[in-house]
């Protein structure tokens, strides 16, 4: 057994983190997802933030390369007074108005499972998140979406 586990911290590591932009009165961001950088990327809305690392070869590398691409987010919103949310749940918002479709030019950027596999989560802003997002991307014309 302890030959097995000498090979959980061998191999290549890396992270992902997901939150959301704020602004300065605790809502979801409005504006324009503001980075163009492989590493810090938005998946189905717009004021999403996906904090990508690359390969490191230890866990604790992979811990610092993601600290330091939070620390690079963190500064550049700083500039238009954003912030990330901390939170798993989504800071409240009215409607789904509030919820902007991350778009890739002229085409809507739709992950495959997140329709299809989107979890139950508990508490009803995550579901009224959902539901809000599910609307939006199912309203959108066919022709636009990518799926990935």
């Amino acid at each position: 057994m302890d030959t097995f586990s000498n090979y959980f911290f061998e191999g290549g590591f890396g992270l992902e983190r997901e939150t959301l932009r704020i602004d300065k009165n605790g809502r979801l961001a409005q504006t324009s997802h503001p980075f163009d950088d492989p590493h810090l990327q938005r998946d189905f809305c717009e004021n999403q933030l996906e904090i990508i690392t690359g390969v490191n070869d230890s866990v604790k590398n992979a811990i610092e390369e993601l600290a330091e691409w939070d620390l690079t987010a963190r500064k550049k919103l700083a500039d238009s007074s954003e912030k990330l949310h901390v939170y798993s749940n989504p800071p409240y918002f009215s409607d789904a108005s509030e919820i902007p479709v991350a778009y890739s030019g002229k085409k809507i950027r739709q992950s495959g499972g997140i329709l299809k596999g989107m979890p139950k989560r508990t508490g009803e802003q995550n579901k009224a998140f959902e539901e809000a997002l599910k609307n939006i991307l199912n309203k959108s014309p066919k022709g636009d979406i990518i799926r990935m």
